[in-house]
């Protein structure tokens, strides 16, 4: 949860300093671990409150689907992970061409 929480401000911090290829990577972990730790959150509070986690009283439920819509509708984790990847070895390949 530690990584969760400020990787969105240490994204937009990085922008401001002009730093846009680690910028940018931050940006493709913040679309993965994001989405992915919301729905952790939500699922870990329903277990806790067992049946009364899915029913209507509590607002658990609506988290969950708002969190799981949240990851389908951003984009396949797999199409943001490919892209890390691709981006990473790009850099990585830029810093040892200029050895």
């Amino acid at each position: 949860f530690f990584f969760f929480a400020p990787l969105p401000f240490h994204v937009k911090h990085r922008k401001v300093l002009n730093d846009t290829l680690f910028g940018v990577l931050l940006v493709f972990q913040a679309k993965i671990v994001c989405p992915r730790m919301a729905c952790q959150i939500a699922d870990r509070a329903i277990q806790v409150h067992g049946g009364a986690g899915v029913c209507q009283d509590f607002p658990l439920a609506y988290a969950y689907v708002a969190a799981r819509t949240l990851r389908i509708a951003d984009g396949p984790d797999e199409v943001h992970l490919a892209s890390l990847g691709k981006t990473e070895l790009k850099a990585q390949h830029a810093k040892l061409s200029k050895l």
